[in-house]
């Protein structure tokens, strides 16, 4: 039992509404998107086109998630609009399938135990559990901004965080509180900074800086903004805090 094993039970659950597997990205966010009309749910295998630019690629994909309508263009075709009713897993095997901003509140990442990996399952008797399990499912327990941080998630952040978001991460409380550049000076090619100038420069538009003091004992402290502070609370506040979500 692998991990496409609950996604195309799933899918077959949804029949017609559903689009399983797609491992060409382009059919969902490219120029020609029909095969997305009306579909309920859209399982991404392996998101193969996330090295072309992970960027846009994550842009598209939130938009995608979050918009109430989407455009559908079919090749020589005029393009219309229809009602974005989609719901989209994303399974890979790759430690960062798609790049998430250090604010994401779109994504919901869990890992599968490979504990079961070899042992044969029904899938009628899942098909028949899963739908129980459906049935009883209380929709108003249900909230979707519930526990979204978790050590899976924050290992996919952190993999595709840059040397800055890196820096803040680590000394995000400091910062917080404020911290003084000749405080945070030795740190610098820790994080593989090119250069010092380079550093400050990436630093200074997310800190207020305070000038205290005069001549050789002047000293510059250095404070997360608010937006700032709130970009990168939920993954420097939860480290080593949050559970996780394993499928087993």
């Amino acid at each position: 039992m692998g991990k496409n094993f609950f996604t195309n039970v799933l899918s077959t659950m949804l029949k017609g509404y559903a689009l399983p597997n797609i491992t060409d990205l382009s059919h969902v966010v490219g120029h020609f998107n029909e095969l997305i009309r009306g579909k309920v749910l859209i399982v991404v295998n392996e998101v193969e086109n996330a090295h072309l630019n992970p960027r846009s690629l994550s842009e598209k994909l939130r938009s995608m998630i979050t918009d109430d309508i989407i455009v559908i263009a079919q090749k020589h075709k005029t393009t219309t609009l229809d009602v974005n009713c989609a719901n989209f897993i994303l399974v890979s095997n790759n430690d960062v399938p798609v790049r998430l901003g250090m604010n994401d509140r779109h994504y919901l990442c869990t890992r599968v135990s490979s504990k079961k990996v070899r042992q044969q399952t029904n899938s009628a008797e899942f098909y028949q559990a899963l739908t129980q399990f459906f049935k009883r499912y209380d929709l108003n327990q249900y909230r979707p901004n519930d526990d979204l941080m978790n050590r899976t998630k924050r290992a996919i952040l952190t993999q595709g965080a840059n040397q800055l978001d890196s820096f803040v991460i680590d000394n995000y409380n400091k910062l917080c509180v404020g911290m003084y550049s000749d405080q945070i000076a030795p740190m610098i090619f820790r994080y593989h900074f090119p250069t010092k100038q380079a550093f400050w420069k990436q630093l200074a538009p997310l800190c207020d800086i305070d000038d205290e003091g005069s001549g050789s004992k002047r000293r510059y402290l250095h404070r997360l903004k608010d937006l700032a502070a709130l970009k990168y609370m939920s993954i420097a506040s939860s480290v080593g805090s949050e559970a996780d979500h394993v499928f087993e």
